[in-house]
């Protein structure tokens, strides 16, 4: 969620540009839960609406930090 929040502002805004329920955005930042892979495409094409250069990599690197920390 942390990279998430280096291209949005705030969790609602995330919600908002992406289209996921804002509850569902606000779980993601819970320890040990991560964002969810099938979600991906939408998070990367709203950060390059931002105009921010965000990749699967980035996203998939992002999910094994929290699972790294919850465990």
């Amino acid at each position: 969620m942390e990279l998430l929040l280096t291209i949005w502002p705030t969790m609602r805004a995330i919600a908002n540009e992406t289209g996921v329920p804002y509850p569902t955005v606000t779980s993601w930042n819970t320890p040990g839960r991560r964002v969810p892979p099938a979600k991906f495409d939408v998070i990367i094409r709203a950060a390059a609406a931002r105009g921010a250069d965000l990749t699967y990599d980035q996203l998939y690197a992002e999910n094994a930090k929290c699972s790294e920390a919850a465990a």
